[in-house]
């Protein structure tokens, strides 16, 4: 039975290895190599656009962390238990906080879920700043990087289209040039 882990193991082993053969495929699939080259081309104002987003939620996620422990809720204030503990669990600490805020845009948590809550034992001005951190996020913020992408891939593309077109401008004049004169 030993034997036949090891075996299995060095199999895996191999298997992975395979993994070491995309490279070569893909200088030869021409389609791939430009996605490729689009994704890392469009990483740094990718990582900009996430340094505001990361700034904004952090933001927020310090006020929405402060207006909750100032109200007092989380010491024991009256209602209804099952919204204040939905209150403790979103917006209990600062991290807590900013996890809740991008599952919201990100869709991994209702921001009705979040927001009535917090509207009905916190503040009600705390409604309005959830749908203006809503529309902000999704409409705004996540256009813009769709936007980003898209405004890059056309740059990177126009530059390789112009490449290829001085490589084919190159080769003719090479090929006319039979006797290497220049």
């Amino acid at each position: 039975a030993m034997l036949n882990m090891g075996a299995l193991r060095l199999l895996r082993i191999v298997r992975l290895l395979r993994i070491l053969r995309i490279p070569r495929l893909m200088h030869s699939v021409s389609e791939l190599n430009k996605v490729i080259y689009l994704i890392f081309g469009s990483l740094p104002s990718f990582l900009w656009t996430m340094i505001i987003f990361a700034l904004l939620i952090y933001t927020l996620g310090v006020f929405f962390t402060q207006i909750v422990a100032d109200s007092g809720v989380l010491g024991g204030g009256g209602g209804d238990s099952e919204e204040v503990d939905a209150v403790h669990r979103y917006f209990g600490s600062t991290l807590v906080s900013c996890l809740t805020l991008y599952k919201i845009v990100s869709g991994g948590v209702d921001w009705e879920d979040v927001s009535t809550p917090v509207m009905k034992h916190v503040s009600p001005f705390a409604g309005v700043v959830f749908i203006l951190y809503s529309l902000f996020a999704v409409l705004v913020l996540l256009n813009l990087v769709t936007g980003v992408f898209v405004d890059e891939a056309m740059k990177l593309s126009r530059a390789d289209k112009e490449l290829a077109l001085l490589e084919t401008a190159y080769r003719l004049f090479r090929s006319s040039d039979a006797d290497g004169s220049g």
